[in-house]
């Protein structure tokens, strides 16, 4: 059995970061026990928080956050994801950083990126996410906007809301297969 989970830690200088680590145990029973951890940051001085992070069938790990701040370069609210495979080295997301989603503008209000969650599609063991990053135009909410994304590219349609929601494919080389 394992378990994953995260929180936002501070990676330095006031700059946040999103701590993960899997936890497992054997039988069923017993003591749960630390597997692997890690941290993700940038080198780009960007914030990174609001982590949601799942674990499919085969042990490949997601994880989405939204990314802001003032780096180099800077970046509006914005919606990322990571990961790593049951093969790759332990305490690692190795494979990149990637953009499902873009913000725009700057956040009209104090709230910052909430309710982003991260599943596993039981069929195919792909990724399905939902999360919020900032674009122009929405003229309430604050500038935040919904994304659902899915690491599968199944063929998506954008459901019939009227504001702040885009439907978006990350593309299925995201998670390559393991040899």
């Amino acid at each position: 059995e394992s378990m994953v989970a995260n929180f936002t830690t501070n990676v330095g200088s006031g700059i946040g970061g999103v701590r993960w680590w899997e936890l497992r145990r054997t039988g069923g029973a017993g003591a749960w026990s630390m597997y692997q951890q890690g941290t993700v940051s940038g080198t780009d001085n960007n914030n990174r928080y609001m982590g949601s992070i799942t674990q499919n069938a085969n042990g490949d790990i997601g994880l989405i956050y939204n990314v802001n701040g003032p780096g180099t370069p800077p970046v509006f609210p914005s919606l990322r994801i990571t990961g790593r495979t049951t093969c790759d080295p332990l305490g690692q997301m190795s494979i990149p950083e990637t953009s499902v989603i873009e913000g725009t503008v700057v956040n009209g209000t104090n709230r910052m990126g909430d309710y982003n969650t991260l599943a596993v599609d039981p069929s195919n063991g792909s990724f399905w996410g939902v999360g919020q990053y900032c674009r122009t135009g929405l003229g309430t909410f604050g500038n935040w906007a919904t994304a659902t994304f899915t690491t599968a590219c199944v063929p998506l349609t954008t459901l019939p809301w009227t504001e702040g929601f885009e439907t978006v494919a990350v593309g299925n080389d995201v998670f390559p297969t393991c040899w």
